[in-house]
């Protein structure tokens, strides 16, 4: 994969579970030793113990890590620049790639027509899934603005596009994501974009999304995956989008399910 081979920057959010974790082992695997990989989690300590763990598989990998959204307001652009700014200080890279990885599924015993009751539930919903990653993107879009190739990968789900009872929550706030990002990516041609569905994937996070569903056909939907043995394992979806990016074929905007690649 000869992208890999080039001096690559790859931040990653949410990367203390799950495929977050997963995208983190799979990227680490690829880089080379003048690369840097940024990972992000809320808890400081759970992302440090995963940078022990890449660091005794990968000796020649640099990893750095920073606690991204424990905060109880919106985010600013100003917070991630910061970072990003002070962790690639005198470095320099041919490829940028972010995979807005974190998210929050919200309530999912609430429905629509209930949302308006308690409007501070969508608003750390939108803080979470939507301003975090606008922020985040204005910063990485900034701060590697001369690098030459950059990759924007938004995790994105079904639910953005078909309506999927008591997902409301994500379903609002991942569509606002994916429209805002396609329109980034007509205004700057420079940034490559990608929406990149895991569909349904045998994590602690999809068995919770079963569990805590309060609809019987969306719960008896998620069950007939499991059954039908039907799901990726997060590695198998990491080494996808790893093996995606490298082949850079996709078109700007575009949403590729990681079961599609070949």
């Amino acid at each position: 994969m000869a992208i890999y081979e080039k001096n690559c920057v790859v931040i990653i959010t949410g990367a203390s579970v799950d495929i977050g974790r997963a995208f983190a082992n799979s990227f680490a695997s690829k880089l080379n030793s003048n690369s840097l990989l940024i990972l992000s989690s809320r808890s400081l300590e759970k992302i440090n113990h995963v940078k022990e763990q890449l660091k005794n598989d990968f000796p020649n990998v640099n990893v750095a890590t920073v606690e991204w959204g424990n905060k109880p307001i919106s985010p600013r652009a100003s917070d991630y620049k910061g970072d990003l700014q002070r962790i690639a200080k005198d470095k320099s890279f041919d490829v940028a790639i972010v995979v807005h990885n974190a998210v929050v599924a919200g309530d999912l015993s609430e429905h629509v027509s209930n949302f308006g009751n308690n409007l501070n539930k969508l608003q750390f919903v939108l803080n979470v899934n939507l301003f975090s990653i606008l922020a985040l993107t204005t910063a990485f879009v900034e701060v590697f603005e001369a690098v030459p190739k950059k990759f924007l990968v938004n995790m994105t789900a079904h639910s953005v596009h078909v309506p999927i009872p008591t997902f409301g929550y994500s379903s609002i706030s991942k569509a606002g994501v994916e429209m805002g990002l396609n329109v980034l990516a007509k205004e700057n041609p420079d940034v490559k974009v990608l929406h990149y569905d895991p569909v349904l994937v045998d994590t602690e996070g999809t068995r919770s999304l079963m569990k805590d569903t309060v609809n019987e056909t969306v719960r008896g939907f998620f069950k007939s995956f499991y059954e039908e043995n039907k799901l990726l394992t997060a590695s198998d979806v990491a080494d996808n989008l790893v093996k995606l990016l490298a082949q850079d074929s996709f078109e700007s905007g575009s949403v590729v399910e990681a079961s599609d690649v070949l």
